[in-house]
């Protein structure tokens, strides 16, 4: 095999051993599926990187496991993502993530080792209109954009294939990241944040704002996660010393 891809190889190899234990030439495996048998042939043969539907179609005809199948063939297209002589940003271990920089770096290695599937698949298995459009996960993976709320992070989250137990920690590292930037905001406007134990998460904001307007453009679409509910907040307008507090007048966040 003429591959540098050793992950390729690797599954190329299985597939090749599936095909002879099963004892199926190309014509007999073609009749299996619905691929032509030069089609599969040359997904077996190490050339370029075969696509998942025909890894999924070949193991299947072949009375092989389709789950070793995809986990083999995300490991060769996660492989041939990286760049070639290229410096590549290493994602920190999840327990890890402190920010929204290493959350964003997170999300891309997640996506590539889910086998970095097309823009258009992940709105289609996000399931609900507008639950991830293409436009919103190209910007996430590109790295010029984070999901918008809890409800598009999992979503995403969920067309990577992640599996269910891992969720809790990654649920974690999104918290830290908007705690954060949550407090960089604060800090920057000068005005402290009272946290108040609503039932519905109200977040509210009080103080003296040194620059509301740099506070505003921070503080505008975070959330907070509480409880398992993502709530969305914004910044109020500056608060003079002789307003009355929020617990004696308060204002709901937007």
């Amino acid at each position: 095999m003429a591959t540098s891809n050793k992950s390729l190889r690797v599954l190329v190899e299985w597939m090749r051993e599936q095909r002879g234990q099963a004892g199926l030439t190309y014509r007999e495996l073609s009749s299996r599926t619905r691929f032509h048998a030069t089609t599969l042939q040359r997904a077996a043969s190490g050339e370029s990187m075969p696509k998942l539907g025909t890894v999924l179609a070949y193991a299947r005809a072949c009375d092989a496991s389709p789950e070793t199948a995809k986990s083999l063939w995300k490991r060769a297209r996660y492989e041939e993502t990286l760049p070639r002589g290229g410096q590549r940003l290493s994602a920190p271990r999840l327990e890890l993530v402190r920010d929204f920089a290493d959350l964003g770096v997170s999300l891309v290695e997640l996506y590539r080792r889910a086998g970095s599937p097309s823009f258009r698949s992940m709105e289609e298995r996000a399931g609900g209109f507008g639950a991830l459009p293409r436009s919103t996960a190209r910007r996430i993976v590109n790295r010029q954009a984070l999901p918008h709320n809890m409800e598009q992070f999992l979503a995403f989250l969920n067309v990577c294939d992640l599996p269910e137990r891992e969720r809790a920690a990654w649920v974690g590292a999104w918290s830290r990241a908007w705690r954060l930037a949550k407090q960089d905001a604060a800090e920057a406007a000068g005005t402290s944040i009272l946290e108040l134990s609503d039932p519905k998460g109200i977040e509210w904001f009080s103080g003296s704002s040194r620059n509301s307007e740099r506070a505003g453009a921070i503080l505008r679409r975070l959330a907070h996660f509480r409880d398992g509910e993502m709530v969305t907040v914004d910044v109020l307008p500056a608060i003079s010393e002789q307003t009355p507090s929020p617990r004696e007048r308060p204002r709901q966040a937007c």
